[in-house]
């Protein structure tokens, strides 16, 4: 368990900060992250609870409780659709995927966002190209 912070008087507190209350110079404030006793007593509590949960859990699973074993499956089973093994990005041939009724309409929406996503990463890499053949051809220019 981590050593709690010296609580600090509010007289010292103010000290450090302008009469708008904000940190003076050389004085940053709390690091970024850093929690406050509250936060830190509050997770340290869950955390000592943990195991105890995880124990519990596997009771009401061995004991057959279908919302322990739902609720364990939820939270290890990976999220989302499965994955399709098709050979092209050509949009034709996943809409013959949909309407054969290999992909479901859900799927073929899915990829299509993501194609689409891909086309205009591919267009801005090239206009990036182009950009940098342009300012690499300029100064020769103004020669």
């Amino acid at each position: 368990m981590s050593e709690t912070p010296p609580i600090i008087p509010v007289d010292q507190r103010s000290a450090a900060r302008d009469q708008l209350g904000r940190f003076g110079p050389g004085n940053p404030g709390r690091t970024p992250g850093s929690k406050n006793t509250v936060s830190r007593v509050a997770l340290t509590a869950v955390q000592n609870l943990s195991s105890l949960a995880v124990m519990k859990l596997r009771e009401r699973i061995d004991a057959g409780d279908m919302q322990a074993i739902r609720l364990c499956l939820e939270f290890t089973l990976p999220r989302g659709g499965r994955t399709i093994d098709l050979d092209t990005a050509n949009p034709m041939a996943w809409a013959d995927a949909m309407a054969e009724g290999e992909i479901s309409p859900t799927e073929a929406a899915t990829a299509a966002q993501a194609l689409v996503r891909l086309s205009e990463v591919a267009q801005i890499e090239e206009l990036r190209r182009r950009i940098d053949e342009l300012e690499t051809a300029l100064p020769a220019r103004q020669r």
